[in-house]
């Protein structure tokens, strides 16, 4: 991309190496579409050329690799969308940056000439001339200082579409690689500050004193995916369907007070039978992208638990330090909620 865009010139950078990844992206999706035909031809060869349990296991196995590589595609498609949009909104925001960085820096240097000329204006016998030169250079000066800082305003609001477009492609980015590559969380694309660089993990559970007699781990998990609104604590938006793999869901007032931005952030979610599992795509979150947490049903003496193992990578220095202690009277009440959605919603064990 080259030099970095900053709110004087929110076009900067070049985008060849962003078409240039988009077409890279291309080409992988392409070879892992090629990938699934041969795969399909393998499977050719069951039941008729070979069976019997070494060949059902064989058969297994070699359609998991033909539903990874069709899942592989389709990613890096999405990401190569999500690349493709980017460059074309980078070089749109360029062309009307170039502009006003024109018309800002020639009404700067037309204002600091007519500065020049005010200041060297010469006093003669004509006094009533010589106010009306001065009206009119300062009327030309305030013109040039209006353009100037129109030019000025239109460059932040191009500034401020070019950070939604970072945020944007960054979340696509993040977006599919929380559902379908295995990434360390530091190793994620990322932009953190100083105060942004802790670590920290905590796993707690918290009673429900709900029979196994009378629901299923899975039955509970199917209420806490269809109810978050209802569940958790704090502000959750996303799709009417509730959890389900790949939905992003908007997390906001999440901290207890006023923090800010900081309380506002996006996950991309997971799920099992008995889990969902939150992964963080957002910036401006207070913990990192790539942070997770997991939210599982777990039985202990014939009774559930809602258990919770997170894990926070760049996390916000002053929120981390009480964390775990914050975490557990949100959870608690999330507890409760959740045994009063089983108590509306549930429908009991088969």
């Amino acid at each position: 991309m080259g030099r970095q865009w900053t709110e004087e010139d929110p076009g900067a950078g070049a985008t060849g190496s962003l078409q240039s990844l988009a077409a890279e992206l291309g080409k992988a999706a392409g070879a892992l579409d090629s990938d699934q035909t041969d795969i399909q031809r393998a499977l050719g060869v069951f039941p008729n050329s070979w069976s019997g349990l070494a060949a059902d296991a064989a058969k297994a196995r070699i359609e998991g690799l033909k539903k990874q590589a069709g899942e592989l595609a389709g990613a890096a498609e999405s990401v190569k969308k999500a690349v493709r949009g980017y460059a074309s909104e980078v070089e749109a925001i360029k062309a009307l940056a170039d502009e006003q960085i024109r018309i800002r820096d020639t009404a700067r240097k037309r204002a600091n000439g007519l500065e020049v000329k005010i200041r060297d204006l010469k006093v003669t016998q004509d006094h009533i001339a010589d106010l009306r030169k001065r009206q009119e250079l300062e009327a030309e000066l305030k013109e040039a200082r209006d353009a100037e800082d129109g030019a000025v305003a239109s460059l932040e609001r191009l500034a401020k579409r070019r950070q939604k477009a970072d945020d944007v492609v960054l979340k696509s980015v993040r977006s599919v690689i929380a559902e379908h590559w295995d990434v360390p969380p530091g190793d994620w694309p990322s932009e953190r500050g100083w105060d942004q660089q802790v670590y920290y993990d905590y796993s707690m559970s918290h009673y429900l004193g709900i029979s196994a007699k009378e629901y299923t781990a899975k039955d509970l998990m199917d209420v806490f995916k269809e109810h978050p609104d209802e569940i958790f604590p704090f502000t959750t938006r996303g799709p009417k369907e509730g959890f389900r793999d790949g939905a992003v869901f908007e997390l906001s007032n999440t901290l207890p007070g006023d923090w800010g931005d900081i309380e506002t952030g996006d996950v991309v979610v997971e799920t099992t039978d008995t889990s969902v599992k939150f992964t963080v795509i957002s910036d401006a979150y207070f913990d990192g992208p790539g942070s997770t947490i997991e939210f599982s049903i777990e039985e202990q003496g014939g009774y559930f638990y809602l258990r919770k193992d997170a894990h926070a990578e760049n996390a916000q220095a002053f929120v981390a330090q009480s964390a775990t202690a914050g975490a557990f009277f949100t959870w608690w009440k999330q507890a409760d909620r959740f045994k009063d959605a089983v108590n509306r919603y549930g429908s009991g064990a088969e």
